[in-house]
Order: structure tokens, then C-alpha cells, then sequence
């Protein structure tokens, strides 16, 4: 799957979180789940909510957190 990280325009800090879905929508409708972006967002925001491409980390959905940080730490 593809790689994701998720954040909210205008509001950088807010929701940024790492999602792996086939579609930048897929990856988009993540967001809602309250345990991804850390906050419940409004179901009418679905244009502020920005869905960037973390191409380093495709296929890597099976993996665990740790072995995630890893590679972030060393890009």
C-alpha cells in the first residue's frame, strides 16, 4: 500500500499522522478515525484535510512503529 501523512491545512501540527490506503481519498477518510489524527475533525473539513505522498515508506504497513521510526530517523 501506499504511504501517507495526513495533516490539516492552515494547522500543520494538527493530525499529522502516517496512514497507508491505496487512494489519496482512502488516506483522507483515515482522519476521521479519532485514534489517527489524535482529535475528532469535522465531517464538513474534508477539503482542509491534506494527504502527502511518504513514497519512502510504501509497503511498509505490516511493519511495526519501531521499524517505521527507523527508517524516518534515517531519511
Amino acid at each position: 500500500m501506499k504511504a501517507y501523512r495526513l495533516s490539516i491545512y492552515d494547522f500543520p501540527d494538527a493530525g499529522n499522522a502516517i496512514v497507508f490506503a491505496n487512494s489519496v481519498s482512502a488516506a483522507k477518510t483515515k482522519a476521521y478515525q479519532p485514534d489517527v489524527c489524535g482529535y475528532e475533525i469535522d465531517p464538513e473539513s474534508w477539503t482542509d484535510i491534506r494527504a502527502i505522498r511518504f513514497k519512502e515508506l510504501d509497503g511498509m504497513e505490516n511493519k511495526t512503529s519501531a521499524e517505521i521510526e527507523n527508517v524516518l530517523m534515517n531519511l
